[in-house]
């Protein structure tokens, strides 16, 4: 049988689902778990920071423009953050061991990566 179920989420009502799908079979198999959202610009509800020339138009605009997008980026990091720990304590709370991790980059390659080096038994995404 499996030691580790490793659990990707994100902020969708299907990642409630797989939360839940993920949280029972740990219970049943007595498994550690772990919950992995992987922050990437493809991510729904992130904004892509627009390109631009060397020549600024409106000079200010481009400073203005990345502190916007820095901002929601810093956003999006902490609302996925505060989900990870929400479905952390619950799953603590429920008696599984259970740690989390948000981590940057491609969302497939991102969880191959954890699933080897984690030694993952069972991977939910």
């Amino acid at each position: 049988m499996f030691q580790k179920i490793l659990v990707a989420l994100d902020r969708s009502e299907m990642g409630n689902q797989v939360f839940e799908q993920g949280l029972a079979l740990a219970k049943a198999t007595n498994s550690c778990f772990m919950l992995l959202h992987v922050l990437s610009v493809q991510e729904e509800g992130v904004t892509y920071m627009p390109t631009f020339s060397n020549f600024d138009y409106s000079p200010g605009m481009h400073g203005q423009t990345y502190e916007f997008y820095q901002k929601r980026w810093e956003t999006l990091k902490e609302e996925n953050v505060e989900m990870l720990q929400s479905f952390c304590d619950k799953a603590n709370g429920a008696g599984v061991s259970t740690e989390f991790t948000q981590n940057l980059g491609s969302p497939g390659r991102t969880i191959c990566d954890l699933v080897r080096s984690w030694d993952a038994g069972v991977t939910l995404v």
